[in-house]
């Protein structure tokens, strides 16, 4: 050994390696400068951290930040935006350099937009080699942050003509995801009530969705309800995991509890999606094989939630993910193998849960780091489970006919049995049909409603118009049609889309309806933009008062379209009968119709009544 380091030493004090150990030396110490640095300028309040933001993966964890200040030099660009490697493992040192040239504001925020990083500490170096440490993620307690926040956020103090360099150490065993941002404090807080509210409406629409169906279960008693009730609120529980909220608020001090949380709830949730299929498809006479394999993934599912401890996070979240994965494209198969055999019901659940399922998908393939994170990845389960709530309720409610046709069947059967068990079937039959009366009351008033507005119907309309019109002949009392048209709604569509335009007529739907005043006025969705508005016992000078206001309310309403308020207008034609001589249902529509037209043709967002001679 001695003779194999006289060699070395030799050769380290050769001129060659000196100079080379000299430039390396100098490099580390240049390339600081060399680096492109993120410029704070007047005007700037945010920043997209992308061009200048470098990273290095440190495999066996063994970096300290003055390893990472060395190793400056083989810092790599971030070659995709948001930076997303997946179960990477190992840590990830990322380094920027910032420099504040003229900004007035020195209270600057950097934020991670991304809950679930179990490790993410800031190193703040300070050109006079001050050092300030910052430690973030949820595996370290949330009272222990500098700023309380769901994201990993850090404060960096930066005035005018100052400059520091940032090396954020992140680690997690789950998927790595950096999706940084620089910005001042107000800038930072400003979109976080919005943010707050999108969630809160969407964990509004999950409380809602769980009490609607719990309530149909105890009406029913049917237990797939049961199970889809289970399903959203575990899905719930999974979300607020997924976004931090759980961690923030319910368990702060308990780290590893809220690691295990994530892992608990996804399992939970998965279970009870894959039960709630079962049950609806009817897997276990339908498709026996297919079921045998759902069952075996939940008891899968089970062992993993038992056993996290013992898996560990990473092994447990990458198999949980997998199975995600998975499981839409078994759902999607199930329901089609289903469908193809004659079971109706199987195409609405098709089509409900189409959207679910390719939100989990979306979501677990940015954990794996196969799709970039965006808005629309990055809540692609809320945004899919929203879509799967309205369309699932139809499908449900196209289950809840196939129930009644399968009791209509019992009851004929019950007709051709024995005498004696007639009063067994009886019983059932009277369960039966309590549960029918319920849903039928329910199919009824939905078949008289509008589904999108809420309004009243065309055919609810043609039936109250001629009941109306009679009660109005017996009581000598005059009749008014008042008939709403939202002025260039083809228009709105096209500029702000078919969403906003559904806005524009639920907002104009419920303003109406919040003007009516008697008992029996109604307001009816006539059709596309239509309405109408039926006032028994309003003379014309009345019609003419209650439509003007009527149209100033509308104008002066706002509808929220991409973060801004706009407003719309409304034609309005007013027609007053007096039912002293018969008019055909067609005629009366016609004459109010010719009111709005001249409406319109007058220059819209005015009210035009018919006149005496049309009358």
């Amino acid at each position: 050994m001695v003779a194999n380091a006289a060699p070395s030493a030799r050769f380290q004090r050769h001129p060659v390696f000196a100079a080379w150990t000299a430039l390396l030396a100098l490099v580390a110490l240049a390339w600081p400068a060399l680096v492109p640095a993120v410029d704070l300028v007047t005007g700037a309040e945010r920043v997209r951290l992308s061009r200048e933001l470098r990273y290095l993966h440190d495999p066996d964890e063994t970096m300290t930040l003055a390893d990472a200040r060395v190793r400056a030099a083989e810092f790599a660009p971030v070659r995709r935006w948001p930076p997303t490697f997946g179960f990477a493992g190992g840590a990830h040192w990322f380094h920027l350099s910032v420099r504040n040239v003229d900004h007035a504001d020195s209270d600057w925020v950097l934020a991670i937009r991304y809950p679930l990083l179990d490790h993410a500490d800031l190193h703040v170096v300070r050109d006079d080699g001050t050092v300030a440490r910052f430690e973030g993620g949820d595996r370290v307690p949330f009272g222990r942050r500098e700023i309380a926040h769901r994201h990993p956020t850090y404060p960096v103090v930066l005035a005018p003509g100052e400059r520091v360099e940032l090396f954020l150490r992140v680690a997690s065993e789950s998927s790595v995801q950096v999706p940084l941002e620089l910005a001042t404090q107000r800038a930072f807080l400003e979109p976080t009530p919005r943010e707050h509210l999108v969630l809160g409406v969407y964990y509004g629409i999950l409380l809602g969705l769980f009490c609607y169906n719990l309530i149909l279960f105890v009406s029913l008693r049917d237990r797939t309800f049961l199970l889809y009730v289970l399903h959203v609120a575990l899905i719930a529980v999974a979300q607020l995991c997924l976004n931090g909220f759980a961690f923030q608020y319910l368990w702060p001090d308990s780290p590893n509890w809220a690691n295990d949380a994530v892992l608990l709830a996804i399992a939970a949730s998965t279970i009870a999606m894959i039960a709630f299929t079962r049950a609806f498809l009817e897997l276990r006479t339908r498709l026996p094989f297919t079921d045998r394999v759902f069952v075996t993934i939940m008891i899968v599912l089970a062992l993993i939630a038992v056993g996290i401890r013992a898996l560990g996070y990473h092994l447990a979240v990458v198999i949980e993910s997998g199975i995600a994965i998975a499981m839409t494209g078994a759902i999607f198969y199930a329901a089609v193998r289903v469908l193809l055999r004659g079971y109706r019901p199987a195409r609405n659940f098709l089509i409900a849960w189409s959207a679910l399922l390719l939100g989990i998908a979306a979501f677990a393939s940015v954990s794996f780091g196969l799709l970039p994170k965006v808005f629309m990845t990055e809540y692609a389960i809320q945004l899919g489970s929203s879509a799967e709530m309205i369309l699932l309720s139809f499908a449900l409610a196209a289950r809840i006919n196939g129930l009644r046709e399968e009791n209509a069947r019992i009851q004929r059967e019950a007709q051709e049995q024995l005498e004696q068990r007639v009063v067994e079937r009886t019983r059932d039959l009277d369960e039966a049909n309590r549960q029918l009366q319920n849903v039928n009351r329910m199919l009824q008033d939905f078949s008289l409603r509008d589904g999108l507005t809420g309004a009243y119907n065309r055919r609810y309309f043609d039936q109250a118009l001629t009941e109306q019109w009679a009660a109005a002949q017996a009581e000598h009392r005059p009749i008014s049609l008042v008939m709403i048209d939202i002025d260039h709604f083809k228009h709105i569509n096209d500029e702000h889309g078919h969403l906003f335009g559904d806005d524009c007529l639920r907002a104009v739907a419920h303003l109406l309806a919040s003007q009516l005043e008697g008992a029996d006025e109604r307001v009816v969705r006539y059709g596309g933009e239509e309405f109408f508005a039926v006032l028994p016992g309003i003379d014309e000078a009345q019609a003419l008062t209650r439509s003007e206001r009527l149209r100033a309310a509308i104008a002066a309403m706002t509808v929220e379209c991409g973060g801004r308020a706009l407003r719309i207008t409304a034609s309005i034609g007013v027609a007053t009968f007096h039912p002293d001589r018969a008019l055909a249902h067609a005629e009366l529509l016609a004459i109010t119709d010719r009111a709005l037209y001249e409406a319109k043709r007058q220059g819209r967002n005015r009210v035009v009544a018919a006149t005496r001679a049309e009358r």
